[in-house]
């Protein structure tokens, strides 16, 4: 491996003295050894022929970070205990015990006016967490004067993803229907996967006791 061979600088310009030493030492220099004289400057950005800007794309912990704070302030972080709640665990049969266990609550809270759509989006949301995280999901149900609120908190921390099936395809329209048919819907990170949430307003003639038979 070649000399390197150095020239000390000065601070400010080069004298003419400088320059001829610099000069005979490149005229002393043989095949082989490199002389480092001066240092090219770096071309200055943005410049024609300069390789395109890369882009940066957050990563899934910076998603899922910024998600956790922006949760922080949602009504969802400040929630009260559920009036109902039920763990069903990764089994064929959970979605249906679901939607059994909705419409009863919505029965003995006198919100049948409800059990359509909830118990149709609750077994979707159900589903949809089961078929990602293959784990225990918590179902828990919400209601006041106004509106009801069921969440479906899974073990799978990837957010949920709106599609658009073809026609043909048999699966991916879960979110569809609650995007549809939910007055609100949305997502926040959990303790260990997401919380997948939906409202629905309560109808003033649901709020209605069923009379007694």
């Amino acid at each position: 491996m070649g000399r390197i061979v150095r020239v000390a600088g000065r601070a400010g310009l080069p004298s003419e003295r400088d320059e001829q030493t610099a000069e005979q030492i490149r005229s002393q220099t043989q095949p082989g050894i490199r002389t480092d004289v001066t240092v090219p400057p770096s071309p200055p950005p943005n410049q024609p022929g300069d390789p395109p800007a890369r882009i940066s794309v957050p990563s899934f912990r910076q998603l899922r970070a910024r998600a956790m704070a922006a949760s922080a302030g949602h009504p969802s972080a400040q929630m009260s205990p559920p009036d109902a709640a039920i763990t069903v665990g990764a089994m064929p049969q959970s979605a249906r015990l679901a939607r059994r266990f909705a419409a009863a609550v919505l029965a003995e809270h006198h919100r049948q006016g409800l059990a359509d759509k909830a118990v149709l989006l609750t077994s979707e949301l159900v589903t949809n967490a089961l078929r990602f995280s293959r784990a225990a999901s918590r179902l828990e149900l919400r209601l006041n004067d106004t509106r009801l609120r069921v969440d479906v908190v899974d073990q799978d921390e990837r957010p949920p993803e709106l599609q658009t099936p073809a026609p043909v395809e048999e699966n991916g329209r879960g979110l569809m229907l609650v995007d549809k048919l939910a007055d609100r819907w949305g997502w926040s990170p959990a303790d260990s996967g997401k919380r997948v949430w939906f409202e629905l307003d309560v109808p003033s003639t649901s709020a209605q006791p069923v009379a007694a038979v």
